[in-house]
């Protein structure tokens, strides 16, 4: 196996303008929204939403406008955290990861182009010189220097989500699943190189030679690894609209922001409601001796 000096690179390397910050480590997760709660089709949680999609439909600039507009919003709450985009091959990160980190001024990085700065040689190759193995080694030390940096839209690898290590640096920031079924997500892939450009299709059973089944077993087997991320998000186009090529990036971004933004405030309605409960079971409890109430805090009494 080889053995790739990760010491070697810096962050100009990445060509990541994000600044290092001694926080950048901590656990900043915005939000506990179970991964089953997805954000699909075009719904959204306020009509304005629903208006401004049907609105910019028919004009690029002002989709444009209505992503800024959501960015703008949304970039203040995630406190300069970065997002992590997990999902199959064929799912869009790499292209719905730039229109995102446009509409938030972050920095887009795409981890398997590192990978192939890092490794000198192109994904295809790392597969065919050293294996499977060495490339998911490489791609996990990637993932760990990417999460010391702040601000970034991350598109990940279709495989790094099976692993807990990379799990543990993705939790630095808001991790989004790319939703889709496998017919999709097999006419994207395949359009876009097949097993030539990704190594996971290609296989020597000769039961599983057709790449788009390769690809649906691989997503049965990963399906509840991306289910771990905080936010989940279709990348179908919706009900009574041509699904052949799915949602457009533009679109899945809106998705990913909306859904950032309802996860947030499904957060403070929860803390709020556990404030209220726990203000509630000590008014009918009381408080300790040596203890009293000031503007809803417990302070000793002095």
């Amino acid at each position: 196996m080889a053995s790739f000096q990760m010491k070697t690179h810096s962050a100009s390397h990445f060509n990541l303008n994000a600044r290092r910050n001694v926080y950048a480590t901590r656990h900043v997760r915005i939000t506990t929204v179970s991964a089953a709660k997805g954000f699909g089709g075009a719904s959204s949680s306020s009509s304005s939403d629903k208006a401004s999609l049907k609105k910019g439909s028919g004009s690029e600039e002002l989709k444009a406008s209505i992503l800024k507009e959501l960015g703008d919003e949304l970039s203040p709450k995630l406190e300069n955290s970065s997002i992590f985009l997990v999902g199959m091959m064929g799912s869009g990160k790499s292209t719905v990861g730039r229109v995102l980190a446009e509409a938030l001024n972050y920095t887009f990085v795409d981890a398997d182009d590192t990978v192939e700065q890092v490794a000198g040689k192109s994904i295809p190759e790392v597969f065919a010189d050293e294996g499977e193995e060495a490339f998911r080694e490489l791609e996990t030390a990637c993932l760990r220097e990417i999460s010391s940096y702040v601000r970034c839209v991350v598109a990940t690898g279709g495989g790094a989500a099976v692993r807990d290590t990379n799990w543990a640096n993705m939790r630095v920031g808001v991790s989004v699943y790319l939703e889709g079924d496998a017919p999709l997500l097999a006419a994207r892939a395949l359009a876009d190189g097949g097993s030539a450009a990704r190594p996971m299709l290609k296989t020597d059973d000769p039961e599983v030679a057709d790449e788009a089944k390769r690809l649906a077993d691989l997503l049965a087997t990963r399906r509840s690894r991306y289910e771990l991320a905080d936010v989940k998000v279709s990348i179908a186009a919706g009900k009574g609209k041509d699904d052949s090529k799915g949602a457009s990036p533009e679109e899945v971004a809106r998705r990913i922001m909306v859904g950032m933004r309802d996860a947030m405030e499904d957060k403070l309605r929860d803390d709020e409601a556990r404030r209220l409960k726990n203000e509630a079971r000590m008014e009918q409890e009381g408080l300790p001796d040596g203890f009293t109430r000031t503007d809803y805090k417990i302070r000793p009494m002095e």
